[in-house]
């Protein structure tokens, strides 16, 4: 590809992205456009935002929607918190 580009590079993250270890049932969750507020509460907010979490989940609890997702229902022992932003 040869030539120039000119512009904002834009990315725009619609979904949660959910990595999955299933021989060790580890999982990281991250949430773009997502923070924590000052209750502790994961709230959506600017989007360029992150939010997350690495966690021990049961292989018994279902996530069958992003909202499962975002709650992260099957959460068994937390392991580590991810939060920032991407600017």
């Amino acid at each position: 590809m040869g030539g120039m580009i000119f512009g904002d590079k834009l990315c725009s993250f619609r979904n949660p992205m959910v990595f999955i270890d299933y021989h060790n049932k580890l999982k990281g969750v991250i949430l773009f456009g997502y923070s924590k507020n000052h209750n502790n509460k994961v709230v959506k907010t600017k989007v360029n935002m992150v939010y997350g979490k690495i966690y021990q989940f049961d292989i018994n609890k279902k996530v069958k929607t992003n909202e499962d997702i975002i709650k992260m229902v099957d959460l068994q022992n937390e392991y580590c918190e991810i939060n920032g932003d991407y600017t």
